[in-house]
C-alpha cells in the first residue's frame, strides 16, 4: 500500500474483494475543497469496475456524490471540476458567511439532475440543522439545493433555507455523510479524505465528529497525505484528483 492510504482496523486487506462480494453504498466525506480528490476515487472505481449500489455524501462528497449519481463518468466530471474558476461560484454578500451561494448553486443545477427522484443511482446527502443543531439526511426533492446546503461551510457561505429550514454545511456533525440509523444489513464504505491543512484541520478534528458506531458491515477507507486547497489554491486540484487516483488504485489493488 502507498503511503497516504490506509484502512481501518476492521477492513480486510483485499479490500477489493470485499465490494466485489456484493451490493455496498459508498459514503463520500466532507473534506475542505476535497472534490477534486474525491473524482480521483471515482475514477479509480470505475477503472476498476466498481459500481456503488448507493450513493452518500458530505460537503465536498456531496458534490461529487450528486454527479456520480447524476449520471456523469469520471472524465466529464474531472472535466467539469478542472474548468471551475473561483468566478464561477465567488458571490459575496452580506449576511452569516462571505458568499451568497446563488452562483453555486446555478453551477450544480447546470450539471446535475434537478431532483434526486431522477438519479440513476440512488443518493443522500448529509445536512445540518441550525435551529434543531443536528444532522438530518436528505434524499428526495430539489437536488442543487440539498447539494448546496451540505457544502455551505460555516463562514464561507451563508447558510441554506430549504423546505423552511435554515441548513449549513452536513459536515459540522457528520463528517463521513452517511445515514447508519436506517442502514440494517446495507454494506459501507465509507472515504475519508484528511487533508494536511490547517484550517480544515481545525474544522474537521475540532467541529466536525463522527458519531457512527462501527460493526461488521462498515469499512473505512483513509486517504492522507493531500494537497492543502482552498478557494485561492484551486490550481492544486489536479494534484489532488492524481494523488486520490494513485492512493485508492493501490487500496484496491489495481496495476498500473
Amino acid at each position: 500500500m502507498t503511503k497516504g492510504s490506509r484502512f481501518s482496523s476492521n477492513v480486510p486487506s483485499d479490500l477489493r474483494s470485499w465490494l466485489e462480494r456484493g451490493p455496498f453504498t459508498l459514503a463520500l466525506s466532507s473534506s475542505y475543497f476535497g472534490f477534486y480528490a474525491h473524482a480521483g476515487l471515482m475514477q479509480a472505481f470505475e477503472e476498476a469496475g466498481l459500481r456503488p449500489a448507493k450513493l452518500s455524501g458530505s460537503s465536498a462528497g456531496a458534490l461529487v456524490g450528486a454527479a456520480w449519481a447524476s449520471g456523469m463518468d469520471a472524465r466529464e466530471v474531472r472535466e467539469l471540476l478542472f474548468s471551475v474558476k473561483r468566478a464561477d461560484f465567488w458571490d459575496p454578500g452580506l449576511g452569516a458567511g462571505l458568499l451568497r451561494g446563488g452562483k453555486f448553486r446555478r453551477l450544480i443545477a447546470k450539471h446535475f439532475v434537478s431532483r434526486f427522484e431522477d438519479t440513476r443511482i440512488p443518493f443522500e446527502v448529509a445536512v445540518f440543522d441550525i435551529l434543531r443543531a443536528r444532522t438530518e439526511y436528505v434524499g428526495r426533492g430539489d437536488l442543487p439545493s440539498a447539494v448546496v446546503a451540505s457544502c455551505a461551510v460555516p463562514g464561507l457561505f451563508h447558510p441554506v433555507r430549504r423546505e423552511g429550514r435554515w441548513l449549513w454545511d452536513g459536515g459540522v456533525f457528520d463528517k463521513p455523510g452517511v445515514n447508519r440509523a436506517g442502514a440494517g444489513d446495507e454494506r459501507i464504505l465509507s472515504v475519508m479524505l484528511e487533508s494536511g491543512s490547517k484550517v480544515a484541520s481545525w474544522y474537521e478534528r475540532g467541529v466536525a465528529r463522527t458519531t457512527h458506531a462501527r460493526d461488521e458491515n462498515w469499512r473505512e477507507l483513509r486517504i492522507e497525505g493531500l494537497p492543502q486547497l482552498n478557494f485561492t489554491r484551486l490550481q492544486l486540484g489536479p494534484s489532488a484528483h492524481e494523488a486520490c487516483l494513485r492512493k485508492t488504485h493501490a487500496a484496491l489493488g489495481v496495476l498500473i
